[in-house]
């Protein structure tokens, strides 16, 4: 299910800058399956269904560039963001196989990967955390949260 550009009278469209999502962290075992379906829902196929609806009017324009945001999650995993980051390899794996399959129709892919940079990303409205603590988890989410190793017990 896609958007019907038929209903709409465009001439064409140059960029396409795909850069909905959100972060969602916990540690894996404190996180649900809706969760993990949210988020993918959001970071990965928000991206396909927005790519879908614009390919055809660049592939018979026979140009256009479209820039994927991908993360630092993308390229190297970090505790507490197990479904953010692999949202974040899905995107960078697509983005690299689009490449091949447009490029011959003039249209490039970019996958930009930033790292931190004061944005409103960590903040509550961007940011939801796994709802379902588990007590062995505590030591270590203080840990992340302050930087200063747990004592050991």
């Amino acid at each position: 299910m896609g958007i019907r550009w038929d209903n709409f009278k465009i001439g064409s469209i140059d960029v396409l800058v795909n850069n909905a999502g959100y972060g969602l962290y916990g540690f894996f075992e404190e996180t649900t399956i809706k969760d993990a379906q949210e988020q993918f829902a959001t970071n990965v196929f928000g991206v396909f269904n927005v790519t879908w609806a614009v390919l055809p009017l660049m592939r018979s324009a026979r140009k256009g560039r479209i820039f994927n945001l991908s993360s630092l999650g993308g390229l190297i995993g970090g505790q507490m963001a197990s479904f953010y980051c692999a949202t974040k390899f899905a995107i960078e794996g697509f983005s690299e196989s689009l490449s091949k399959e447009v490029s011959p129709f003039g249209i490039l892919v970019t996958i930009i990967e930033p790292g931190p940079f004061r944005t409103d990303f960590l903040s509550p409205r961007s940011n939801l955390q796994g709802l379902d603590p588990h007590w062995d988890h505590e030591p270590r989410l203080a840990q992340c949260k302050t930087g200063v190793s747990p004592t050991p017990g």
